[in-house]
């Protein structure tokens, strides 16, 4: 038995499964706090918002401490990994940018990113001691809470007509509010059950799928609808051999999903035909979301101090600033690159970089090692890069309820999953899914 292979008892184990189940129902009915509809516009409480994220930042360290002992806490702090270390660093770039332009909101904004590693570490730690099924069996506790709870309540926005007007269309914001931070949450969910799974189409894949792309189009968020509808393709046609049995079931799929939903949906009130339409003509103005882009890059170009260019305004600067600015409150960069160039200025750029880089090769080593099919190699590339691809325009980490899950994945996939072959006492080799060090075998 290896030297540092822990055990968890069954009463504890049995404890455990019950607090991520209770913390994914929390993380899950928390967006109902903090948010309510006036009139079709929405109202957050910040401050519940900034409780909820506290109390879940304390239930991630109770986490940590309850399934590790303190020797094994501290040998990892001391000898953190590559991405370990670079999201320290990025954090820090986020906390120095808060400090030069004297932004106090920065230090709720900490907890929410602090809550992101430690989650992360906490899986990697999972992952590296108890093995990588055991991190994932947890995971879907964690996660099938929350992903029930956004579907019931994108359900219950559809069939009442409960949202809110946006841009110019009637779009539903389901358990979290936003229409944007929802639709990542429902992508996030979706695509992370299916490769806790395996990327295996059985029944409750497949309905929880067809569910959310109802979801999804609901929202009117076009970037997020293309990218679940892309993903679902890769998916499909990465099962083994493309075959034209899987061609002809993927386009009935989709065909089936367009039809259902012109029968549904009310294209004339929702207005999402119309917001295509504008960007296929080529008439910017005409559609009121990227003509509301347009106008804040035009703000940063403006108004952007070059003081700030290597350290950036801090975590959570960007919505401050530009209240100050234009008086609009509430406001996101709407871009992956401006939100990490203005926030965390060109030096968070470079470590952010590095860490797509690492999160990639970590997953890549993992598939060569046999550890984890070329299935699940594709798809967790695809969540990894999902803020940089689909997400380019939502900034999706401003949402808690995505980024804890985007960071529970990141962090088993790219843990220390290798496959081991073990000699028996006939000569033969077998290969054991532990994320234990080789060492201890030798």
């Amino acid at each position: 038995m290896p030297v540092n292979q822990l055990k968890i008892t069954p009463e504890n184990l049995k404890a455990i499964n019950y607090f991520m189940i209770f913390l994914g129902v929390y993380i899950g009915i928390s967006g109902f706090l903090e948010f309510s509809y006036v009139s079709n516009v929405l109202v957050q409480d910040k401050f519940i918002r900034a409780l909820s994220i506290v109390y879940i930042f304390c239930c991630i360290i109770f986490l940590l401490i309850f399934l590790f002992p303190l020797k094994y806490i501290k040998i990892n702090i001391l000898n953190p990994s590559k991405l370990q270390l670079a999201s320290v660093l990025l954090f820090l770039s986020g906390i120095v940018g808060s400090v030069i332009y004297e932004d106090f909101n920065g230090a709720s904004q900490s907890v929410r990113f602090l809550s992101y590693f430690m989650l992360f570490c906490f899986f990697n730690l999972i992952v590296k001691y108890y093995g990588v099924e055991k991190a994932k069996r947890l995971l879907l506790k964690l996660l099938i809470p929350i992903l029930v709870i956004a579907i019931a309540a994108g359900l219950y926005d559809i069939v009442f007509h409960v949202g809110l007007n946006m841009n110019g269309a009637f779009r539903i914001g389901g358990s979290i509010g936003s229409p944007v931070g929802y639709a990542c949450l429902i992508y996030i969910g979706v695509f992370s059950y299916v490769l806790m799974n395996k990327c295996k189409l059985v029944l409750p894949v497949i309905i929880t799928t067809i569910m959310a792309s109802f979801i999804v189009v609901y929202t009117g968020t076009r970037s997020v609808a293309v990218g679940f509808f892309v993903s679902i393709l890769i998916v499909v046609f990465f099962r083994g051999k493309v075959s034209l049995i899987k061609a002809v079931g993927f386009v009935g799929f989709i065909a089936s999903i367009i039809v259902l939903l012109y029968l549904t949906i009310d294209f004339s009130n929702t207005e999402l035909i119309n917001r295509f339409d504008g960007l296929a003509s080529g008439n910017l103005a005409a559609d009121s979301s990227t003509s509301f882009r347009l106008f804040v890059i035009e703000q940063v170009i403006d108004n952007f101090q070059s003081h700030h260019l290597v350290f950036g305004y801090g975590m959570g600067g960007f919505p401050v600033w530009f209240n100050e600015n234009t008086g609009v409150d509430n406001v996101a960069p709407h871009f992956e690159i401006l939100w990490l160039f203005f926030e965390f200025g060109i030096m968070g750029f470079l470590i952010y970089m590095y860490l797509i880089y690492s999160a990639v090769k970590s997953i890549s080593r993992n598939f060569y090692s046999g550890a984890i099919s070329r299935q699940e190699r594709l798809l967790a590339v695809l969540i990894v890069f999902s803020h940089m691809l689909w997400f380019q325009f939502a900034n999706p980490f401003y949402f808690y309820q995505f980024g804890l899950l985007y960071f529970s994945v990141l962090g088993i996939y790219t843990g220390n999953i290798k496959t081991y072959q073990v000699k028996l006492h006939n000569n033969s080799l077998i290969p054991l899914n532990r994320g234990i060090p080789a060492r201890l075998y030798q």
